[in-house]
């Protein structure tokens, strides 16, 4: 298996862990005073979904934005929580548990991976490496690039006059993050080193501990 596969298959496996874990302890009311509020407008979001799209040949992806951008807000208002442990969660994982543990994930150790200093000698990375490298790092596939994650979340906390306005945000972090992803995945693809841009800003790489 070549490092290129090993390495999308590590990330997906730590990304997994810290979704599962943050899931799990967002379903503690304790720890998710939004839990019910939640669950009630993602179910009415899906509910309004399915409503708008029975007719599909008839469907406009336009009108159907904004005529569930109201309980959009609303259910990504009362995901305040989900966020809050997913990103606690994934800077403990991907920072300090990477930190402590030389540059490995447990995904990374379990395909012989580590990131190191982007530098000949390839010293052991620093935690503000680790830091830096992380703000870019995530998936569409959980919840998302973890910078745009936490201007999602801190623009779900402000009270906009317009939804038109709150409209254009929110579909706008949602196209950067789209076009980021896109644009990661190709420049890793094709980047001889192996180094992704999270690595470019990070200062580090990822090493083949087989070699």
């Amino acid at each position: 298996m070549n490092m290129y596969l090993r390495r999308v298959l590590a990330c997906f496996i730590d990304l997994l862990i810290v979704y599962t874990l943050s899931i799990m302890i967002s379903r503690v009311d304790v720890c998710n005073p939004y839990y019910e509020q939640y669950n009630e407008y993602a179910t009415k979001y899906n509910e309004l979904v399915e409503e708008k799209t029975s007719d599909f040949n008839n469907l406009d992806v336009s009108t159907l934005l904004k005529d569930t951008l109201p309980t959009v807000k609303k259910v990504n208002k009362y995901a305040f929580f989900y966020n809050i442990w997913y990103l606690g969660f994934f800077f403990l994982y991907f920072v300090v548990f990477q930190f402590f543990t030389g540059g490995q994930t447990l995904g990374k150790r379990l395909f012989n991976l580590k990131v190191v200093n982007n530098s000949e000698e390839e010293e052991d990375v620093k935690f503000n490496q680790l830091l830096r490298r992380s703000l870019f790092i995530g998936s569409g596939l959980f919840r998302g690039i973890t910078v745009t994650l936490i201007i999602n979340t801190i623009v779900n906390l402000i009270t906009f006059k317009s939804l038109d306005i709150y409209y254009v945000i929110f579909t706008g972090i949602g196209v950067i993050a789209f076009i980021y992803e896109i644009v990661f995945i190709f420049y890793y693809m094709f980047n001889k080193k192996h180094r992704g841009i999270n690595d470019i800003i990070g200062g580090t790489k990822v090493i083949d501990l087989r070699k």
